[in-house]
């Protein structure tokens, strides 16, 4: 049978339709099949989640589940990372290390440490001067090692007696006192005590004020030094001169383990001018030097009086004035009582300068001065200046010279 052109159009529209149909149909059965195995799936979770209740019930569990539901903070045996939750217990790393840490109570550990390293430095520098020093001092080490070892530590503090140390001398202190090191052994003393070695004593039996002279002042062996120490033996002591009219050839070295008495094994001459010359000890143990130094002062005469001559004096006239004293300044208050036809006479170096007088809080009274050459009986010689008042029979005088 031949279609036509319109009814084979038909057909192939039908056929169309029936190819739809049954990719319609494909599809519906895939996707029931898919159905089918998600309800397979989802009955063998119930299936599990039953047998899990009943387990939990033959078990007795279900109240601790209950509980734990109903809890906001099931877990309280947990740490929390952020800190919430204190320690009620001590935390035992066991064998591990605790890394990258900030502060703990307010102290920066790693600085802390730091200073525990440095610290133990000391220590061990310490031990080492103790045990070089004095092998007594062991015992000090033994002692605080035996309390650092113990449970004797409380509040940061080593706990001890002064009663542990062996190398102590006296283990009954008095109030205030001190414990020092005096180079043997630590002792009890009052504060401030010094166990430095020094000089205590320096001597040659000469004064310390004396007349200016001219040459020799000191034969060989007419000067003895002599000397003490504290905290001593020295181990060296020698004596130099400064200041007088001559050197020695070599420092003169005392004797008897730097005590003396030494004679001097040199001659020492008066200083060329009035002033001041000095000896000096330089001592030590081997380990302090100390110094102490003798002055000697040689200066002039001045001289004051009475006398009924009113000029031309002589070096008799002022050698034979009533007073005189050593000295090195035309400064000077006296009192006279010159009488009928007496004047008062006043006399120094001119090297000093001139004078002014006050008699009864007015200034003068005094002449000019005369110039007179003296000889002292050391054999010095230098010009003097001679005051006379202006006045005689003055009666009960006080003088002021400056």
């Amino acid at each position: 049978m031949t279609l036509t052109n319109d009814e084979l159009l038909i057909r192939i529209q039908q056929l169309e339709s029936s190819i739809d149909l049954l990719k319609t149909n494909l599809g519906y059965t895939a996707r029931k099949q898919e159905l089918n195995q998600s309800v397979r799936l989802i009955t063998h979770k119930i299936k599990n989640l039953e047998e899990l209740i009943n387990l939990i019930e033959l078990t007795g569990m279900g109240g601790l589940l209950s509980a734990h539901l109903s809890n906001p903070d099931p877990h309280s045996q947990y740490y929390f990372t952020n800190g919430a939750r204190p320690m009620t217990g001590n935390l035992d790393v066991g064998d591990k290390n605790i890394i990258d840490v900030n502060l703990v109570d307010g102290r920066d550990i790693s600085v802390d440490g730091s200073n525990l390293d440095l610290l133990q430095e000391v220590v061990i520098t310490l031990s080492g001067n103790l045990e070089t020093t004095n092998s007594g001092l062991d015992s000090l080490e033994e002692t605080v090692a035996e309390h650092i070892s113990d449970d004797s530590i409380h509040g940061g503090h080593i706990v001890a007696t002064i009663q542990d140390l062996t190398n102590v001398s006296d283990l009954s202190p008095v109030k205030n006192d001190t414990m020092i090191w005096n180079g043997t052994e630590f002792v009890f003393c009052p504060y401030n005590t010094s166990f430095t070695f020094s000089i205590s004593s320096f001597a040659n039996g000469q004064t310390s004020t004396l007349l200016i002279g001219s040459g020799v002042w000191k034969t060989i062996g007419t000067l003895s030094f002599s000397a003490t120490y504290l905290n001593g033996p020295a181990t060296d002591g020698y004596i130099t001169m400064s200041s007088f009219g001559n050197s020695w050839t070599s420092n003169l070295i005392l004797d008897n383990t730097f005590q003396g008495p030494t004679v001097s094994t040199e001659t020492v001459n008066y200083p060329g001018s009035p002033g001041t010359a000095s000896f000096t000890l330089h001592a030590t143990d081997g380990s302090d030097p100390s110094t102490n130094t003798i002055y000697h002062n040689f200066y002039n005469y001045r001289f004051w009086g009475i006398s009924s001559k009113a000029n031309t004096y002589l070096e008799a006239d002022i050698k034979g004035l009533a007073n005189s004293e050593l000295s090195n300044s035309k400064a000077k208050t006296f009192a006279l009582t010159p009488g009928t036809g007496e004047y008062i006479i006043y006399a120094y170096p001119t090297r000093l300068g001139t004078a002014t007088f006050t008699v009864g809080g007015f200034e003068g009274g005094f002449q000019p001065s005369e110039t007179v050459s003296i000889t002292n009986s050391a054999g010095y010689t230098e010009n003097y200046y001679v005051y006379r008042s202006t006045n005689t029979n003055l009666g009960s005088t006080s003088v002021t010279v400056s």
